[in-house]
């Protein structure tokens, strides 16, 4: 029995080894820490998520805003969540299989706004706010991280990096260590795109021992999830909480994280 445990404790102290971020606490995180994040922009009806007229209304409220970037088939990078153009546009293409002449044409949820280009959001906002920045990345192919480093070199103001993907906050480790990085972690058993093992990898954060990342940024409503808890109580890593989507929920925890990315509602 006495074996038992202490090889399940040595597992746990490997376990922890694994997710554990990278401790540092930089002046640009401590700037961050003083706003909160209107989910792709601080958007209603009249102002569509990720456009333009979205993060006009975050910077009017002086809040930070979280933004997800793309990269077209002619290698633009454009502001825009979803990897294809069927929700906002009705159309059934990927935005990596469209060159940006013709992305530029189409308008949004029925609306007049189109889809942004990241470098003409980097000159609107010009440091007046900070930004979290996902970098949405399908497959193993870094070179929107790369475009986008090169954008963010010159950019005068607050930022910082998140994905879905392992590879891309990798990919801002080694090439731009000094950058705060995060991963963005959910349950995935209901993805059937992903592997189970995949999946399990991705869930219980196995990969930050290759990223170390500076916050963990986990789904509101899978705070059940026991990495999330491991990660947040334990460790006591940076964590970001998204997407908050009512006053309740908010002040529940808004003392117990640190960052809060939230929409349909104002703090």
């Amino acid at each position: 029995m006495t074996h038992f445990i202490i090889i399940i404790l040595i597992i746990f102290l490997i376990y922890l080894f694994l997710i554990m971020p990278r401790y540092k606490t930089s002046p640009t995180w401590v700037r961050l820490s003083n706003y909160h994040y209107a989910h792709r922009g601080f958007h209603d009806h009249n102002a569509p998520e990720n456009t333009i007229a979205a993060f006009q209304l975050a910077i009017d409220h002086n809040y930070g805003f979280e933004l997800d970037i793309q990269r077209t088939k002619d290698n633009e990078l454009v502001v825009f969540h979803d990897f294809d153009l069927k929700r906002a546009c009705n159309i059934d293409k990927k935005i990596a299989d469209i060159d940006h002449d013709q992305l530029k044409e189409l308008t949004i949820f029925d609306s007049d706004h189109h889809i942004p280009l990241f470098d003409d959001v980097l000159r609107l906002v010009h440091g007046q706010v900070p930004l979290i920045i996902e970098i949405k990345l399908p497959n193993n192919d870094t070179t929107t991280c790369e475009l986008a480093a090169k954008m963010l070199d010159q950019y005068p103001g607050d930022f910082c990096i998140e994905s879905f993907n392992p590879l891309a906050v990798k990919w801002f480790k080694i090439n731009r260590p000094e950058w705060i990085r995060g991963q963005l972690a959910a349950d995935f058993s209901k993805d059937d795109t992903k592997s189970f093992a995949l999946s399990f990898i991705l869930e219980n954060l196995l990969l930050n021992v290759v990223t170390r990342p500076d916050f963990v940024a986990f789904d509101v409503n899978e705070l059940y999830m026991l990495s999330i808890n491991i990660f947040h109580k334990i460790l006591k890593g940076k964590t970001v909480l998204w997407t908050i989507r009512d006053k309740e929920t908010f002040n529940r925890y808004q003392d117990k994280y640190d960052l809060f990315i939230f929409e349909n509602f104002t703090i």
